[in-house]
């Protein structure tokens, strides 16, 4: 493996941990609140579950933050870092960016004639415009992050920001993440990456709710 390459496995690796805390975090974000109403009527633990899930958000958008964290003084193993260390490497196969540039062909902007870009290249378009779109034009999770959750701003409650994108919305972001992780990660350097599909937090507190007395424990929407 080269330098460059084993630099790149490295920041996969980093970014792969972030990336599952994230998940884990949203997982039982979304499964307390879709639990919350037997879980009140039960009363035992209704205290502990709102402060898990108040925990739990809070931890979401530190880390979806810091995965999207542009690079400033230190170098570090965000998706804008592995974008710009990946230049530096050959991909082993070009097939899994293929899939992701069709994925997300609606943000790639139309190229003019007898330009031809890299794949990478691409994939950076995509990422610009969708980090436009999501973190500069509604900025309302950056401002959750260095406002209350971050730091303890003093504000008047009036300009407090209190709200935070819906869960389809924050659902979207780890969804991209991931996304180009694990096409970056298939195409370069094959790290094994379970996260889209893993659900062994999640499972386990379905556990601890139905020792608890939840008869049936519900992990997913109505319209999912």
């Amino acid at each position: 493996m080269t330098p460059e390459l084993n630099k790149l496995y490295e920041k996969l690796t980093e970014l792969s941990k972030t990336l599952f805390g994230i998940k884990a975090n949203l997982d039982l974000y979304k499964t307390i609140s879709l639990n919350a109403t037997e879980i009140n009527a039960i009363g035992r633990g209704k205290k502990f579950f709102a402060h898990v899930q108040k925990v739990c958000l809070d931890s979401y958008v530190l880390g979806i933050c810091k995965a999207f964290e542009k690079e400033k003084k230190y170098e570090l193993n965000s998706l804008p870092s592995i974008l710009k260390t990946v230049k530096d490497c050959k991909p082993q196969d070009e097939c899994p960016l293929r899939d992701f540039l069709c994925r997300y062909k609606d943000l790639l902007v139309q190229k003019e004639e007898g330009r031809s870009n890299s794949l990478i290249e691409d994939i950076e378009t995509i990422y610009a415009k969708f980090y436009q779109k999501y973190f500069i034009e509604d900025d309302r999770l950056e401002k959750v992050r260095d406002k209350t959750v971050a730091h303890s701003e003093y504000m008047e409650d009036v300009v407090r920001p209190k709200d935070i994108q819906s869960y389809h919305l924050l659902e979207k972001f780890l969804v991209f993440a991931i996304d180009i992780y694990s096409a970056i990660n298939r195409a370069y350097v094959s790290l094994p990456h379970p996260l889209k599909n893993d659900r062994s937090v999640v499972s386990s507190m379905c556990g601890v709710l139905q020792k608890l007395g939840v008869s049936s424990v519900k992990t997913k929407f109505d319209d999912e």
